[in-house]
């Protein structure tokens, strides 16, 4: 079977788009490392420097090793994730492609949802199986301050 040279460029494109995407979460990821803001802000702060869009930011109660993870929709349709560390200091991060959207799709709608109503909601399940399957994929991920 013969791929059309059109085809073979747009896949080119669209490959190059997720390289850029993922070197410029990297980036805002390592620059947002100021500890004297909260979890919240630093997010926030990587998504405007990544030109991405918060899907979630939701707590890991029973990790081990984190006790916050939160996802940004790259402009390329990725996902960049960043966790915090149970010490409150230590992130660590990955990008990944779509992949995770099952995983991903019960957390974003509980995100988007009021504050009261998120109270009331339970996503432990939801956020247990995302981190097992960033794990599962060796995404869960390398530390940096």
């Amino acid at each position: 079977m013969d791929i059309a040279p059109t085809t073979v460029t747009q896949l080119n494109i669209l490959m190059a788009a997720d390289e850029m995407d993922a070197f410029l979460f990297g980036i805002a990821v390592n620059d947002a490392g100021s500890t004297d803001i909260s979890f919240e802000q630093r997010i926030s702060t990587i998504a405007d420097r990544s030109a991405g869009v918060v899907i979630c930011n939701v707590r890991l109660d029973s990790d081990p090793h984190y006790q916050r993870i939160a996802v940004i929709r790259l402009p390329s349709g990725g996902i960049g994730v960043v966790a915090l560390g149970k010490d409150g200091l230590s992130v660590g991060s990955c990008t990944a492609n779509g992949a995770f959207s099952s995983f991903l799709e019960p957390l974003a709608e509980w995100y988007q949802l009021p504050l009261r109503y998120q109270a009331v909601s339970d996503i432990r399940g939801h956020v247990s199986l995302f981190a097992a399957a960033l794990r599962n994929a060796g995404c869960l991920f390398h530390y940096s301050h």
